[in-house]
């Protein structure tokens, strides 16, 4: 019933993945999470979706191992049907970009969050990012490098596009903070579709944690909105980015 289809095609399936994990063999292969697995890609692909068998058991292993989520598992594998990858060789891709861009920028990130980003991607972000696994996961970690995710870029971006709003916030934090912003060069980014550059070119201008702390709470509000974010997420993102550097240098 869960899987939106008779009770005869879901025995079916059910069987199917059984003989798969019988097949396959090892204890990496688990018939009841190739089920679960199943049901996860038809909820992201369509009810009666199926994945090969080789990215089925693909899947099975990376979520038995606990390398990743199973919905993170199934959003991943609907790239990779998307695009034509297998998706072994796709999350391959995702890590080995991930860990270069980590240590390009001396960071020790959860892999387990870069590739939630990456699932997590919009489809225009990942159009602007011409679909690049490798492209995806770099930006993930420029994203979590200021303490944010894609999702959090993509959203400061798009607010820097309601040029009234974004210039009279832009003012409103100037006035308020004593700071001079100039968020001409992320406009210009947002424009060309590049989010988390644009995101990275606002928060630039920010400060440290301590001295978003120092500011009162009209000043942080102002300063946060000039950013595309509330005043809890400026905070959260300038602590963790924080964590990261005293991470990396460790």
């Amino acid at each position: 019933a869960n899987m939106g289809v008779t009770n005869v095609a879901a025995k079916a399936t059910k069987h199917e993945m059984q003989q798969l994990a019988d097949e396959m063999g090892g204890g990496a292969i688990r018939s009841d999470i190739l089920m679960k697995s199943q049901m996860a890609i038809g909820k992201e692909i369509g009810t009666n979706a199926k994945l090969n068998k080789k990215d089925l058991v693909t899947m099975n292993r990376l979520v038995n191992q606990g390398k990743l989520r199973m919905e993170t598992a199934a959003k991943l594998a609907k790239i990779s049907v998307r695009t034509g990858k297998s998706l072994k060789d796709m999350t391959k891709e995702i890590a080995g970009a991930s860990k270069a861009q980590q240590m390009k920028n001396g960071l020790v990130l959860n892999e387990m969050d870069i590739m939630d980003d990456v699932a997590n991607i919009s489809d225009l972000l990942a159009l602007n990012l011409g679909e690049s696994s490798t492209k995806m996961a770099e930006a993930a970690v420029n994203a979590r490098k200021f303490g944010i995710n894609l999702a959090q870029a993509e959203s400061m971006s798009k607010s820097l596009l309601n040029f009234e709003s974004s210039i009279q916030n832009e003012l409103e934090a100037e006035l308020l903070t004593g700071k001079s912003l100039n968020l001409e060069k992320a406009r210009g980014l947002a424009m060309d579709g590049k989010s988390m550059e644009a995101a990275a070119a606002m928060l630039e201008q920010v400060g440290s944690s301590q001295k978003f702390a120092d500011m009162n709470v009209y000043a942080q509000e102002a300063l946060a909105k000039a950013m595309g974010m509330t005043s809890q997420e400026m905070a959260k993102s300038l602590k963790d980015k924080e964590a990261l550097i005293k991470m990396g240098a460790e």
